[in-house]
Formats: C-alpha cells, sequence, structure tokens
C-alpha cells in the first residue's frame, strides 16, 4: 500500500474511530502479574533490581499514532505517543530510563536499525510490523519472553497469534484479512440473500460464486465482482484466506522448515482462484494489476467485493457516493471448517543482552505497554485493528463490523500465513511472481504451485 493512502486513511480513522477522551491510567495489571504466573517469570520479577538500568527502545513511526484523541497536544510528531509510554513506565520505575529511537518510514525506517546492529549497538525493545520484526527472531537475536512475562499475559492471547513456548514477540494488535463487500450494491441488484447471514458472516465456496456471478447477471457498467492482483507482493495476503478456506497449510509443523503448500488441497485453491481470474469474475488484467487498482476500483464501486482490512470500511464511507460495507469471511470448501483469520500484526520484541536485568526491564516494559487498558484501545483504534488479547475484545469501541470480525477471530483464531517464517521475507517475492505466473497464463496453476514449493523449500534449507 502507499504511504499517501496510508495516511490519508489514518488520519480519517483517527477522526471519526477513536475514543473522544482517554484518561491517564493507573498502575498497569501487567507490572502487577509479572509477580504471578510461570515460576519462571515470577523469578524474574523477583530478581528485578531497582539498580539503574538503561534500555534503548526502537519503534516504527506509524502515522496512525498522531493526533491522538485526549493527547493530541503530546502526539503532533511522529514517534511521540511512543515518549508517553516512556514517561508512564519510568514514573513508576524510576530506576529505568529508556532511550527512544524513533524509526522513521521516509528516512530508511529500520536502515537505521540494521545499521545500528552492525555497529555493536542493539536495542532492548523493538516495536514494528511482525513482517519486519521476523527477520531478527530469524538472526536469533531476540529473547524467549516466556521466562519473563506472566502466564497469565501469555494465556490471554487469541489462538495462533504467538507462540505459547517460544514467545518472542508480544502483538498490540493486528488487523485481521477478511472479504469486504459493497453491501449497497447487492441491495440495490436485490441480491442480499446471496450474502452471509449476519450472525455468522460465514459461507461456502458455492455460495460466494453465486454472489460473485449475480453481480455479474447484473450488468453494470464498468463494475466487475471482485478483484485479484499480482503485480507487487500486497496481492498475496488477499488470496491465503482462500487456501485456508481450503484446508491448505503453507508449512510442515511450526519450525518452518518446510513449505507442503503444494497438495491437493492446496491446488484445489489455486484452481478456484484462477478460474474467478479467468471467468470474469475479477477485474481483467489481474497480473498487471496492484493494490493501489484495489483501493480505487472499491472506492469507485467498480467492484462487489474485495480481501482486504478495515479501512475499507473507511474508503466506503469517504466515496464520491458513500457505500455500506459488509464484513464477512473468506468462503471455505464443502466439508472445511470456517478459515481462521491472517492477520497483519503489530508487536514488540525484546533484543538478547549479556545484561539480565536489562533483559528483565525490557520484558516488563513490553508487557506494560500490551497490557495497558488504555494504550491498548488507543493503539488499536488508531491503526483500525483489534487486540489479540481475547481480555481486551470488549474494551475497544469497534463498528459493528469490525466488532463482528472480532467476534468471529476470536472463535476461529488466527494462522500465519509466513510473516513468523524468519525467511518470509525471501518467500513472498517468489510466491508474489508464481501467483502473477498463473494469473497471465504463462504457468498452469500446478505449475505454479509446484514451482514455488521447490524454490521455497530451496530457500529454506539454504
Amino acid at each position: 500500500m502507499k504511504k499517501s493512502v496510508l495516511a490519508l486513511i489514518s488520519i480519517v480513522m483517527v477522526l471519526s474511530m477513536l475514543l473522544g477522551c482517554q484518561t491517564q491510567p493507573s498502575v498497569p495489571a501487567a507490572d502487577a502479574a509479572t509477580t504471578t504466573g510461570s515460576p519462571e517469570a515470577t523469578a524474574a520479577a523477583e530478581e528485578a533490581s531497582s539498580e539503574p538500568v538503561k534500555l534503548k527502545f526502537y519503534a516504527y513511526g506509524y502515522q496512525q499514532l498522531m493526533n491522538l484523541p485526549g493527547y493530541e497536544d503530546k502526539t503532533q510528531n511522529l514517534g511521540d505517543v511512543y515518549n508517553l509510554l516512556i514517561d508512564e513506565f519510568t514514573a513508576q520505575h524510576p530506576n529505568v530510563s529508556i532511550e527512544l529511537v524513533a524509526l522513521n518510514p521516509a528516512g530508511g525506517g529500520t536502515e537505521q536499525l540494521d545499521v545500528d546492529i552492525a555497529s555493536g549497538t542493539m536495542p532492548n525493545i523493538y516495536y514494528d510490523s511482525l513482517l519486519r520484526v521476523t527477520k531478527y527472531n530469524g538472526l536469533g537475536y531476540l529473547l524467549n519472553l516466556k521466562d519473563y512475562v506472566s502466564a497469565d499475559t501469555i494465556n490471554d492471547y487469541v489462538a495462533g497469534s504467538i507462540d505459547p513456548e517460544y514467545v518472542w514477540n508480544l502483538p498490540t494488535d493486528a488487523g485481521p484479512m477478511f472479504l469486504a463487500v459493497n453491501k449497497t450494491l447487492f441491495e440495490k441488484i436485490g441480491a442480499l440473500d446471496l450474502l452471509p447471514a449476519e450472525d455468522s458472516r460465514e459461507w461456502t465456496t458455492d455460495e460466494y460464486l453465486a454472489a460473485l456471478q449475480a453481480v455479474k447477471d447484473a450488468g453494470i457498467d464498468n463494475t466487475y465482482p471482485t478483484i485479484f492482483w499480482a503485480a507487487n507482493q500486497s496481492g498475496d495476503a488477499a488470496n491465503f484466506g482462500f487456501l485456508f478456506g481450503f484446508g491448505a497449510k503453507f508449512f510442515e509443523g511450526t519450525d518452518y522448515s518446510k513449505v507442503v503448500l503444494n497438495s491437493a488441497e492446496g491446488l484445489n485453491a489455486f484452481n478456484f482462484i484462477n478460474n474467478v481470474v479467468q471467468s470474469g469474475l475479477s477485474v481483467p488484467g489481474a497480473a498487471a494489476l496492484n493494490d493501489d487498482d484495489m483501493w480505487a476500483t472499491w472506492q469507485n464501486q467498480q467492484i462487489s467485493m474485495t480481501g482486504g482490512y478495515s479501512y475499507l470500511q473507511v474508503l466506503a464511507k469517504e466515496s464520491a457516493e458513500p457505500f455500506e460495507a459488509y464484513f464477512v469471511n473468506f468462503p471455505h470448501a464443502q466439508g472445511q471448517p470456517n478459515p481462521p483469520f491472517a492477520t497483519d500484526t503489530h508487536t514488540l520484541a525484546v533484543f538478547k543482552s549479556e545484561n539480565e536485568q536489562e533483559n528483565i526491564w525490557a520484558a516488563r516494559f513490553v508487557e506494560f505497554i500490551t497490557s495497558s487498558e488504555t494504550w491498548i484501545p488507543l493503539i488499536c483504534q488508531a491503526h483500525g485493528t483489534l487486540s489479540m488479547r481475547n481480555s481486551f475484545q470488549d474494551k475497544l469501541t469497534l463498528s459493528p463490523e469490525l466488532a463482528a470480525i472480532a467476534k468471529r477471530m476470536t472463535q476461529d483464531g488466527v494462522l500465519s500465513y509466513g510473516p513468523t517464517c524468519p525467511k518470509w521475507s525471501e518467500l513472498r517475492p517468489l510466491y508474489a511472481s508464481e501467483l502473477q505466473a498463473m494469473f497471465s497464463g504463462a504457468k498452469t496453476p500446478e505449475q505454479a504451485l509446484a514451482d514455488f514449493e521447490t524454490e521455497a523449500n530451496a530457500v529454506l534449507a539454504d
């Protein structure tokens, strides 16, 4: 997605979705929790020294976290919100000082972090998208937080959002990927009955195809049932839900040592996606389209549905002719369960330090943030995302549509399609390339799927 689009969307979301006013929180539950839970976490808390400790906190500067309601005068600049977090924590723990290094997306983003690491300057705490954090886990830099935070915290996370045995990150929030449907359009063509029910948001692949066909049969000029795209890497996330809906698995086991997507289930999913593209149910030229095309066709009501995140609702409201966005899960094949959600996650991690006090206090800072009943709702609402903590679901101010997805996510869980794999940054372009080859007709679904698995496993074996 383009930064300009994100900036516009984030401003709108902050103005329309966030809480009007927040009060400063009391001592967070996280600090109390660190004295309970696993024996290891209890021991870590007890071993926390009152001696001075200096920590470095590297945080990606998300524009969505600017101008937060209740803190407008304190969040004018990129990264200001992190100083508020630091001030609150260090006020409770005066022996701890935390230096913020705000990573500016316009100034190279994580390049500064990589340069500092190469020169021997390791951060203690890092906040960023899981897609970027995962690289440092693959390099062996990140601390297993299981021995440093409470069992109550770990057990409170939505199923699949963390590894409860190797807790190398604690998410603040995540944007689940789902299908956004132009409900107004379906009402216009008299086909509301083809959409999933309000109380379930669940449907089969046959029902999904029937809805697409109804839009095509309506013959609305310059309007297509849906869109797939493969000109850039972002197109992968828009079809992972279909993979899961057919029962396909990306990896064998949980160690990311082998890709197993080339299966009967994976091939069924590839054939299904490709048939939608080739049969005229999708915007023509999928191989040459990108996410900018998706944003534009959705907002201009040239498509009836698309895979995406919650800010599609904002775009619907900001359309020249506003329309109602209806959120549903990806369809599942007959006999398959409702698929889990793929997510785009913002998360915190702790880099290993030879100084154990730094590890202990960095972990306490991370648990403080992820357990804050003030900051987590604000972060979620600023990003237009959901908390990965079950106990926070009723503390968020959500639109009815996002609330429906939150309910489904709690029931169905989330599934990592790849970002937590240490080598995902190398696998993702391979997948995008094969998807493009399939959509263009250069390869059959069988060829594209087989070639991706071969190439991916060669990377993993290297």
